[in-house]
C-alpha cells in the first residue's frame, strides 16, 4: 500500500514536473524575499529608535546649555546693566523655552523618554522663576547705578540656588542620558546580532533553495530522460523488428506517447501480417526487382505460374526469366518506369522452369524511397489462348462460312434460270426466303468482323470534311423503305456545317440508330433527327416515339448479343448494331448513350469532336 501511495505521488505529468521545478524554487525565494522584507522593517525601526534617543538626549542637553548661557549672560548683566547684556540674556532664555517645547513634542507617546522632559521641566521651571525674579531686579535699576550692599548679597544667593539648580539638573540629565546610552548600546549590539543572523539565513535559504533546485532538476531530469530513452529504444527496437520494452506506467505525457507507440506497433504488425497473408495468397506473381534487376521478393505464386521457388527467384536477374524475343521489349520498359517515377504495364513471355513460354502482363511501380521496382504480374496465357481461338474462328466464319454460303446464294440465284427448269410458286417462296436468311446471316458475319477490327484497332478511319446535312439524308434514305411501309415520318435537321469524320462509318451509325427507331415505333407516329453543335463537338440524337426501354437497360444496352424487346412480334437482329455503335464513335474520340422512360419513348444519342485533325 505505501509503494503504492508512493508511485501515485510522483506520478507527475512533464508539464507538473516543470511547475515544480520552477514554482518550488520561487516559493523558496518568496519566502526568502518575505522574510528579508520583515528583518528590514525591523531593522528600520530599531535603528528609527536609536535615532530619536539620540534627538532627545541633544534637545535637551540644548534646554541646559540654554540655562547655562542665560545665567552667565545674567551675571554679565549684573555687572554690566546696559543694552547687550539685557538682550544676550533674552535670547539664551527664550533659547531654552524653544528647546524645552520641543523636547515635549519629541517624546509625546514615548513613555520610556518622558522622564527628562518631568526632569527638565521641573528644574527648568526653577530656573525659568529664579532668573525672570533675578533679572527684573537687576532691569529695575538704573543703568550704571551702585548697588546697595545688602542687593548684592541677595543677588549672590539667588545666583547661588541657581548654580545648584543648573548642577542638579546636568546630574539628573546626564543620568538619563547615559541611561539612554547604555539602551542605545544594546540596541547597536542587538542589531549587530540580527545582521548576523539575517546574513546567515541569507545565505541559508540560498544554498537550500540551490540544493532542493539542483535536487529537482536531477531527480525529475533523470526520471524524464529515462522514459524518452525508452521511447527512443522503442523505435530502434521497432525498426529492427524486436520486441518493445514494457508500456510505461503513468499518465504523463512521455507514458501517453509510449502507449500510443506501442498501439501503433501493434497496428503496424497487424497490417504487416494481413499484408503478408494477402501476398502470400494472392493468385498473381507479387515481386520487387532493385537497381541492378535483380528479384529481391517473390510470393509463392511464382511457383504455379514460373515453376520456380520463391528462394530460387530471389537473386536472379529478370533478364534470366523473360523470353529473348521480348528482352529488349521488357528492359525499355522497366527503364522509362524508373526514369519517369511512374507507374505502367508491360506484356511479355516469360519462359516457365519445364521449358514452355508463358504471357504475362506486368503492372510496374518505381519507389523511389525503396530504390524497388514493385511488380504485380497477372498470367494472361488462358486469355492469349481465347483470343486464338477467337482469331482462328474469326477466320473460319470469314473464309470457311461466308464462301458456303456465297455459294448457296449463288445457285439459288441460278435457279431463276432455264438452266434447272423451272420453280414451282411453292418452291419460289421457298427459294425466297432461304436468299432471305442467307443475306442475314452475311450481315451478322460482317458486322462480327467490323466488331473484331474495331475492337481491336485495326480499322482506319478516313476523315474529311463532310456536310451534317448530306450525312442525315443518306442515312434516311438507307432506311426510307422500311419507314413508309410503317407510315413513320423522319424528320431531318437542316445544318449545313461541315465537321471532320469518317462520314461512311457515321451514316452506319446514323442507319443503326435510325432503324431501330423505325423497327420500335408504332406505325404513323414520327421519328426526328436532332442536330446540335457546340465550340468543341456536335451532337447528334435520334427520337422516337416508341415504348422505351426498360428501367435499367441503359447499362448493358450497348453491349454484344443484348435485346431487351422479345417475343413472337418482336423485330429481330443481331444484337451487334448497338455494340459496333459504340466503336465506331470511341473511334472518333466521342461518346454515345441514351435517355428514356417506359413508355414515353428514347432518345439514342452521341457526340464527336469537330477538330478532329488526323487520322485515327
Amino acid at each position: 500500500m505505501a509503494s503504492e501511495r508512493k508511485r501515485v505521488k510522483f506520478d507527475l505529468n512533464v508539464f507538473q514536473m516543470g511547475l515544480v521545478l520552477v514554482g518550488v524554487p520561487l516559493l523558496i525565494e518568496t519566502l526568502i524575499i518575505a522574510v528579508l522584507f520583515g528583518l528590514y522593517k525591523k531593522a528600520e525601526e530599531e535603528t528609527a529608535k536609536v535615532e530619536h534617543t539620540r534627538d532627545v538626549r541633544a534637545v535637551a542637553d540644548r534646554v541646559l546649555n540654554g540655562y547655562g548661557a542665560a545665567s552667565m549672560s545674567l551675571l554679565e548683566f549684573s555687572f554690566r546693566r546696559d543694552q547687550n547684556s539685557r538682550m544676550e540674556f533674552l535670547h539664551y532664555r527664550n533659547h531654552s523655552t524653544m528647546n524645552l517645547a520641543r523636547l515635549r513634542r519629541l517624546v509625546v507617546g514615548d513613555k520610556a523618554q518622558e522622564d527628562i522632559v518631568r526632569i527638565t521641566e521641573r528644574n527648568g521651571a526653577f530656573l525659568s522663576k529664579a532668573l525672570d525674579r533675578t533679572f527684573d531686579k537687576l532691569n529695575n535699576l538704573p543703568d550704571n547705578s551702585i548697588m546697595d550692599p545688602v542687593y548684592l548679597i541677595e543677588l549672590g544667593e539667588e545666583r547661588s540656588r541657581i548654580m545648584r539648580a543648573l548642577m542638579v539638573t546636568s546630574r539628573q540629565v546626564a543620568d538619563f542620558s547615559n541611561k539612554l546610552d547604555r539602551e542605545t548600546q544594546d540596541l547597536t549590539g542587538t542589531k549587530l546580532g540580527f545582521q548576523r543572523f539575517y546574513e546567515f539565513m541569507l545565505v541559508l535559504f540560498f544554498m537550500t533553495n540551490i540544493v532542493i533546485a539542483a535536487g529537482g532538476a536531477l531527480f525529475f531530469g533523470n526520471r524524464i530522460l529515462k522514459r524518452i530513452n525508452t521511447v527512443k529504444d522503442n523505435t530502434v527496437r521497432l525498426a529492427a523488428g524486436k520486441k518493445l520494452n514494457p508500456v510505461l506506467q503513468g499518465s504523463d505525457e512521455i507514458a501517453q506517447l509510449d502507449s500510443g507507440f506501442h498501439q501503433m506497433a501493434r497496428a503496424l504488425a497487424e497490417a504487416q501480417r494481413k499484408e503478408k497473408a494477402i501476398i502470400e495468397s494472392a493468385p498473381d506473381v507479387i515481386c520487387s526487382i532493385d537497381a541492378d534487376g535483380k528479384f529481391v521478393t517473390a510470393n509463392p505464386a511464382v511457383e504455379e505460374h514460373w515453376g520456380y521457388t520463391p528462394d530460387e527467384v530471389i537473386g536472379m536477374r529478370y533478364s534470366e526469366l523473360i523470353v529473348t524475343e521480348d528482352l529488349s521489349k521488357a528492359t525499355q520498359f522497366l527503364e522509362k518506369i524508373r526514369a519517369e517515377k511512374d507507374a505502367d504495364s508491360l506484356e511479355c513471355r516469360i519462359s516457365h522452369k519445364k521449358g514452355h513460354d508463358v504471357y504475362m502482363i506486368w503492372s510496374v511501380r518505381w519507389s523511389a524511397l525503396d530504390k524497388v521496382l514493385f511488380c504485380v504480374v497477372h498470367d494472361i496465357s488462358e486469355r492469349k489462348e481465347l483470343e486464338q481461338l477467337k482469331q482462328q474462328f474469326m477466320a473460319m466464319v470469314s473464309h470457311d462460312l461466308r464462301t458456303p454460303l456465297n455459294s448457296v446464294k449463288n445457285f439459288l440465284g441460278m435457279l431463276n434460270t432455264p438452266i434447272y427448269g423451272s420453280l414451282s410458286e411453292k418452291g419460289g417462296v421457298r427459294k425466297q426466303a432461304v436468299e432471305l436468311e442467307i443475306d442475314r446471316l452475311n450481315r451478322l458475319i460482317d458486322d462480327l468482323l467490323d466488331l473484331e477490327k474495331l475492337e481491336a484497332g485495326k480499322m482506319e478511319l478516313e476523315l474529311k470534311p463532310v456536310r451534317i446535312s448530306s450525312l442525315v439524308t443518306l442515312a434516311h434514305e438507307a432506311v426510307r423503305g422500311v419507314a413508309e411501309k410503317k407510315n413513320i415520318e423522319i424528320e431531318l435537321p437542316k445544318e449545313e456545317r461541315e465537321v471532320n469524320m469518317d462520314g461512311e462509318r457515321i451514316i452506319q451509325v446514323l442507319v443503326n440508330l435510325l432503324s431501330n427507331a423505325v423497327k420500335f415505333s408504332p406505325e404513323g407516329s414520327t421519328v426526328s433527327v436532332v442536330s446540335e453543335m457546340s465550340q468543341d463537338s456536335l451532337k447528334l440524337s435520334v427520337v422516337d416515339q416508341g415504348t422505351g426501354l426498360p428501367e435499367g437497360a441503359e447499362k448493358m444496352l450497348f453491349s454484344r448479343f443484348k435485346q431487351f424487346v422479345k417475343g413472337p412480334n418482336a423485330p429481330k437482329g443481331s444484337g451487334l448494331g448497338l455494340a459496333i455503335c459504340k466503336e465506331i464513335v470511341s473511334a472518333h474520340n466521342g461518346k454515345i448513350g441514351v435517355v428514356s422512360e417506359p413508355g414515353k419513348g428514347s432518345t439514342f444519342w452521341f457526340t464527336i469532336p469537330i477538330d478532329l485533325q488526323t487520322e485515327l
